[in-house]
């Protein structure tokens, strides 16, 4: 396969958090429209619900996992980590797109309020999280069963450096 999806990316497995509206029900759609199949989550699950309808009225070809997950909860992120490792085996892909809008100042605002609304945001961990990284780069953490081809530099990340998925699945 190709360092940077040239050949696209059907085949590949993602996962996209915050996917019920906006940037990310706009990524769903777009990768599966090229025959990724794409675990989702939001906090809402009937925008889930239209994401993956959308999906399939477009006749897209990659198949969609909806959970709904808020990603500030280490118990619905693990909840959601084992739904997807039930579904597929891997995962290729991580959009850490779940996020909150908030207002305030960087400098004076108080650190709560900062960490609720997900620094972690609109960004695409293909390497090991920061220690600083709490929301969703512990999905991403949770989620890295193999190894993922990097968006910067197209070599691979070193996969000593990555968590184990350790989901047994549901007898569910």
């Amino acid at each position: 396969m190709s360092e940077r999806f040239e050949n696209g990316f059907a085949g590949r497995v993602a996962v996209v958090t915050g996917a019920g509206t906006g940037m990310g029900r706009e990524l769903v759609r777009q990768l599966t429209a090229d025959g990724c199949d794409v675990a989702v989550c939001d906090v809402i699950g009937e925008n889930l619900r239209q994401t993956a309808a959308m999906c399939a009225e477009d006749g897209n070809t990659g198949q969609v996992l909806e959970v709904i997950a808020d990603v500030s909860s280490e118990e619905q992120i693990l909840a959601f980590r084992d739904a997807v490792a039930e579904w597929r085996p891997h995962v290729n892909l991580l959009f850490n797109n779940a996020g909150i809008a908030g207002g305030g100042s960087i400098v004076n605002g108080d650190r709560a309020q900062w960490d609720k609304t997900s620094p972690c945001a609109g960004t695409v961990c293909t390497s090991t999280p920061a220690p600083s990284c709490r929301c969703s780069c512990r999905l991403q953490s949770a989620m890295s069963s193999t190894p993922v081809r990097s968006t910067d530099s197209g070599r691979r990340s070193d996969p000593t450096q990555r968590t184990a998925l350790t989901a047994q699945p549901s007898s569910q």
